[in-house]
């Protein structure tokens, strides 16, 4: 083999080399970023966490559920970065949904229907444009999304809470997908719970005022009683004897002759 030959041969497998040499660069390279937008994943979904947590210990301070849902709106809208959000709730075992809240100030709108697997069990599922579950909340006129069921077995109040970015905005906010899923349902079963806590402290606080109400009228008939009693003692003309329902006085051994 001539010397220029060996010398093509050895550029070659040189360039071969180089070649391979790239191609396992760009593995790692691939791989660093991915751990670098997992690692950005994972401090987005703490501090998504750690508003919650946040959230949840806030809310128990507020004084009504309209405090409450439009508080749900703030804490959504921040920690999600979406454009707005909603809730939705049903009470009584009923067929249609009230929005009790709307981030963007819209009035509140009544008889919303929900799909089935919304109604009647406890997801969160995601809203895209153009498909049938999205048709159910064009109200809001969502083009990506999230919406999560919440309720109790007693169905006394269900609901959900939908969260997403119009059309216009795509690109300005933050389009909800899988990853958000998580913590979007931790929410939703959070706010639930404030709701069920509310219910149960407003029943507790109504029990307690007729209670008071109640012991404040029986203590006044006492009093009135009481000075019923005094005021024909003190007229009376003629002496007064106190006896049991045993006919028995209080220094006697033998009942009193009728």
């Amino acid at each position: 083999m001539s010397r220029d030959r060996i010398y093509l041969a050895e550029i070659e497998e040189l360039k071969a080399r180089c070649a391979r040499l790239e191609e396992e660069r760009n593995k790692r390279l691939q791989g660093e970023l991915q751990i670098v937008a997992a690692k950005k994943r994972a401090d987005e979904e703490v501090l998504r966490l750690g508003t919650i947590q946040e959230f949840a210990g806030q809310a128990l301070s507020l004084s009504s559920d309209d405090e409450l849902f439009e508080y749900t709106l703030e804490t959504i809208v921040g920690a999600f970065e979406c454009e707005t959000a909603a809730v939705l709730i049903r009470e009584n075992g009923g067929n249609t949904y009230r929005m009790a809240a709307h981030f963007d100030g819209d009035q509140p709108v009544d008889g919303l229907v929900l799909p089935k697997e919304l109604a009647t069990s406890q997801v969160c599922l995601p809203l895209r444009r153009g498909e049938t579950l999205s048709d159910h909340f064009e109200f809001l006129g969502l083009s990506n999304g999230l919406v999560c069921s919440f309720g109790d077995a007693g169905d006394i109040i269900s609901g959900a809470v939908v969260a997403g970015t119009s059309p216009d905005e795509e690109g300005t906010y933050v389009a909800l997908d899988d990853r958000h899923r998580s913590s979007f349902s931790l929410l939703a079963s959070t706010l639930f719970t404030l709701i069920l806590n509310r219910r149960a402290y407003d029943s507790l606080k109504d029990a307690r005022d007729k209670l008071e109400i109640r012991v404040a009228e029986r203590t006044q008939e006492l009093q009135q009683s009481e000075i019923r009693i005094r005021t024909i003692i003190e007229n009376a003309s003629e002496g007064i004897i106190v006896i049991g329902a045993d006919g028995v006085g209080p220094d006697q051994e033998h009942p009193v002759p009728l």
